[in-house]
């Protein structure tokens, strides 16, 4: 099945983050270079879209992920071109913002992902500062972690985060290190996995990280296909090959899972939507239309 959308997109766009509200299972996207989130039917039906400048917000530049708190349905989106954080309700009315660019506490350089854990807290991947930041949901700075390096507790160019809703868990992917690392809620380190290459447990250009809401695995987008682990870091699946086609990747970039276990992988002109077990399902193209 195939759903095609004439949108108002220009082809080149990159859309980075995915996220399914975990409540009603609609999929939410952050369309990179168009500057703009579109919200979808969990079968991929347009419902609507925004790009920051309703009820007084400043228009979104570069939004590189969100996340929709399933309990509130408030969406939070991390801009790459700003470097801040934004808050708007369920239907895009601006709420609130936070952030600058700098190095200091509660400012970014170009940060790349954002998730929510079961309190509401907010974690974002500060990229080029090498580090985690974790703020309430009104985007008072809490605490963070990292620093640029190999060792336990540092990155390279963090391109992801992931928070187990059940343990609230953090994972990172760390991209420059090739590897995955895991954290408690206060960014204490527990352990890492992974190492460069293109086989089980090896990772290239990782983008994306997820944890499914039931079973608590690990699912990670390494750009041309998807590799499952358990929370601890153990090999489960690995399904994907580069390529245009259906279930084929060639710069996957974001990855959700919904309550049914049905995962969400965002890449250029189009999100993909699998069974668990990594059965194509459907796909939705996303059509520049001036």
């Amino acid at each position: 099945m195939i759903v095609y959308l004439i949108l108002h997109y220009n082809m080149a766009f990159l859309p980075l983050g995915v996220d399914v509200d975990l409540d009603t299972g609609n999929v939410l996207v952050a369309v990179t270079e168009n500057s703009r989130i579109e919200k979808f039917t969990n079968n991929g039906s347009f419902i609507n879209s925004w790009d920051g400048t309703l009820s007084g917000g400043s228009q979104l530049k570069y939004p590189s992920d969100l996340v929709v708190d399933s309990h509130t349905h408030d969406v939070y989106v991390v801009e790459r071109g700003t470097s801040r954080v934004q808050k708007f309700t369920y239907d895009g009315n601006f709420i609130k913002s936070w952030g600058q660019e700098g190095s200091a506490d509660g400012e970014f350089a170009a940060p790349h992902s954002i998730d929510l854990d079961s309190a509401g807290n907010v974690f974002v991947a500060d990229t080029f500062n090498d580090r985690i930041q974790k703020f309430t949901n009104e985007g008072e700075f809490l605490n963070g972690w990292g620093g640029n390096g190999t060792g336990n507790g540092q990155f390279d160019y963090p391109t992801a985060i992931a928070v187990d809703s059940k343990s609230n868990h953090v994972y990172v992917a760390d991209k420059g290190n090739y590897r995955i690392q895991k954290f408690d809620n206060n960014g204490n380190f527990i352990k890492s996995w992974g190492h460069a290459g293109s086989g089980n447990n090896e990772f290239g250009s990782i983008y994306g990280i997820e944890v499914d809401p039931k079973k608590g695995h690990v699912l990670v987008c390494n750009n041309s296909h998807i590799q499952i682990f358990t929370k601890n870091g153990s090999f489960i699946k690995y399904w994907g090959t580069h390529g245009h086609g259906d279930g084929q990747f060639s710069s996957a970039s974001g990855i959700s899972v919904d309550l049914a276990g049905n995962v969400f992988v965002s890449e250029v002109s189009r999100v993909q939507k699998f069974a668990n077990n990594g059965g194509f399902i459907l796909k939705w193209l996303l059509i520049y239309n001036p």
